[in-house]
């Protein structure tokens, strides 16, 4: 009689371990990032007079440099500053 509830535990640790593995297989993995957005970079240079910016794109793939004309002067990804501020203040601790 003892057989009994070894095997049935035994075939319960088979069924679990292969739910799991399937749920690992077949779970989705997140999108990647646009290769695009991932290997290019915004320039943006002021004029003497600082009333506008000139901005270019740099393709990090390629090499090239695109010019995007004049345009105003702000930062157009979000959070730059802050990002720059954590770096300044890690090389200060």
């Amino acid at each position: 009689m003892p057989a009994r509830p070894i095997a049935a535990g035994l075939i319960l640790l088979a069924v679990s371990i292969a739910a799991y593995l399937a749920v690992a297989y077949f779970k989705s993995s997140p999108r990647p990032i646009e290769t695009a957005d991932r290997h290019a970079g915004s320039i943006i240079i002021p004029f003497a007079d600082y009333t506008a910016c000139r901005h270019l794109t740099f393709d990090n793939t390629t090499g090239s440099i695109k010019d995007e004309g004049p345009g105003v002067c702000a930062d157009s990804s979000p959070g730059a500053a802050e990002r720059l501020n954590q770096v300044s203040q890690s090389f200060r601790r």
